[in-house]
Order: C-alpha cells, then structure tokens, then sequence
C-alpha cells in the first residue's frame, strides 16, 4: 500500500520547497497556484460522470486545451478514463468514496487514498501522483497519509462554487474578475458532473484567452510529475 520511499522524500521536499516561496503550498501544505504567474490549470472534480465528463473533455479538445481531472475511484469505468487520458488530459486521484477523510480512521484514510489511486491505475496503467481530498476536508492527520504514500496534495484558489448550481453567467464573471490580475496564478476547480459546468466552459475559455493567460496542466503547474 505505501509508495517507494524516494517518492515520500520527493513529496516532502516539494511541499517543503513551497513553504520556503510562501505562494504556491496553501494551508495543510497543498499546492493552491501555479509557478508562472499568467497561467492556469484547468481541473475537474468529482467524474467520470456519464453525461458530462464527455462533454467537457470535447470541449477542451476543440480549443486544444488540457485539463487534469480528479476522479473518484467508485465512480470509474475504464473506457471514460481511457478517454480522457488518451485526449492528453491528465488523471489524479479524488479518494474512493468521496468521504470527508478527517472522520475517518487513520487505517480507513490509508485505503480512500491507495484504492482511488488504485482504481485509475487499473484503467489506465498508470498511477497518478495528485491528490485532492473531498471537500478539502484535511488536516496534518490526513495529509501526512497522503504525503507517505507518495502522493502531492493539489487544493485551488480560484473555486466557481459551480455544484451550488449558479447562473453559467456567474461562473463566467467569476473567472473573468480573477483574472484581471495578470501577476498571479490558478488552479481553477469546476465539476465535470454539472450542466451549468459544461454550458459555461466555452465562456470561461473564452474569458481565459481574453485575459491572455495561459493554460496549463496540472504538471506544468507545480513543475512535479502526474504519475509514478
């Protein structure tokens, strides 16, 4: 169940490194932006969902753009995830079940975290090294699980709120009011499980290319590798 020790040290000393810039590791010691500012990373929660997930990847793949999508491993069949990967995005691990993890057992935040990363291996032959807890819900408890299997803890700081179910325009403005600050950077986090998520893509992508940002993945981010 636990990753090889030189990739617990390679995590550490990521995480240690963005203490030491004071910009890219928010709080619980998760990269929340970029390391070029002007960038953003496009990422998705929740999928693969049977409606949506397709919806948003074709949409990405007509303006040539990547994302990295956070699935949750009971939710995973292996044709959607081969998709998205083979289309270029990449795949990083949202726990199993979707838990909030703090609740848990310490031996039961060990099995969401190994299963979900386990289920995306099953699917796609490789095992991602990105982790976003549910609900952000962690604390050093759950992090240091995280971090001892290996994994990179990824948070956001530009979240649409889009699962509360907002107007598309919302969403649209949301995005367009941030990035008016070209010296900054985002991880955007949006759910490819909602209608208003996919009819507000092209707006947001649009917003984007206004705002002459440039889109990035997950990797090119933070700068660390998406799979073992």
């Amino acid at each position: 169940m636990m990753r090889s020790g030189i990739f617990q040290i390679l995590a550490l000393v990521a995480v240690s490194i963005g203490w030491i810039q004071g910009q890219q590791i928010g709080w619980g010691g998760q990269y929340q932006s970029c390391r070029t500012p002007g960038t953003i990373a496009l990422t998705f929660d929740d999928g693969p969902d049977a409606t949506y997930t397709e919806y948003v990847s074709s949409t990405l793949r007509l303006y040539g753009m990547r994302a990295t999508f956070f699935l949750i491993g009971n939710k995973i069949g292996s044709q959607a995830v081969q998709s998205l990967y083979r289309q270029g995005h990449q795949i990083a691990n949202h726990s199993w079940s979707h838990p909030y993890l703090t609740q848990l057992s310490t031996a039961a935040v060990n099995g969401e975290i190994w299963r979900g990363g386990q289920a995306i291996t099953n699917a796609i032959g490789r095992t991602p090294r990105y982790f976003r807890a549910p609900y952000f819900d962690i604390d050093e408890r759950v992090r240091s699980q995280v971090v001892g299997q290996g994994l990179i803890p990824v948070i956001s700081n530009l979240d649409t709120n889009d699962w509360q179910g907002p107007p598309e325009s919302v969403i649209i403005n949301q995005v367009t009011t941030a990035l008016r600050n070209r010296s900054v950077s985002y991880i955007h986090l949006a759910h490819d499980t909602n209608a208003n998520t996919a009819n507000s893509l092209v707006g947001v992508i649009q917003a984007i290319r206004r705002a002459r940002f440039r889109t990035v993945t997950i990797e090119q981010c933070i700068g660390q590798p998406a799979y073992f």
